[in-house]
């Protein structure tokens, strides 16, 4: 059987690639994993293996040529083809692991909705005997809350707690932090609250 080597793809944003360099040339013997050839694209420099053991049977694409993702790059022929298979396409792929024991089960989540703008969900969920169970009936959302200024976060030693770059915008600024009523994570002093003082 003959197994023809696509260029893989690499990520969302990286739509084409360069041959670099071919590291086995038609004829040579290669082992799965061994790598055939670097590719380059516009993130990254990369080896591609072979996915099986054989030999490779011809190149499709030469140094320096640019493909897009998916293309074929090169065909290898397994120990256990007959001369003039078809090629097979080979794409490298991620394998899921199986469960650990053989109990393990899961749920399904089914018509999931949004209730509010806090971003949760109602969700209906599927048992694994295949009965249905509804999820309880969402709370009304209550109306968000003006939070009410924090006072500064302290640190052990009593001092307030803030940032080298808002402890130097204080001090070029002549503020005494201790009068700055912080509206960061906790109470924090922010740069905007030093801006606006």
């Amino acid at each position: 059987m003959s197994i023809t080597i696509e260029l893989p793809h690499v990520g969302e944003s990286v739509v084409e690639g360069t041959i670099g360099k071919w590291l086995k040339k038609p004829g040579d013997t290669v082992k799965r994993y061994e790598p055939l050839v670097e590719i380059i694209t516009d993130k990254v420099t990369m080896e591609v293996p072979s996915p099986v053991d054989g030999s490779l049977v011809r190149l499709l694409a030469q140094e320096g040529e640019t493909l897009p993702m998916g293309a074929p790059i090169a065909e290898v022929a397994t120990a256990d083809s007959p001369e003039g298979a078809e090629p097979e396409t080979a794409s490298i792929e991620i394998e899921t692991a199986a469960p650990d024991s053989p109990g393990t089960t899961g749920y399904l989540l089914k018509n999931v909705t949004p209730v509010g703008p806090t971003g949760g969900a109602a969700v209906e969920l599927e048992e694994p005997t295949g009965t249905t169970a509804e999820a309880p009936a969402p709370k009304p959302a209550a109306a968000p809350t003006p939070a009410a200024p924090t006072p500064a976060v302290t640190a052990p030693s009593g001092q307030t707690r803030l940032s080298p770059a808002v402890r130097r915008l204080a001090q070029e600024h002549s503020i005494d932090v201790s009068q700055v009523q912080g509206t960061g994570l906790g109470g924090r002093i922010t740069r905007d609250d030093i801006l606006k003082f």
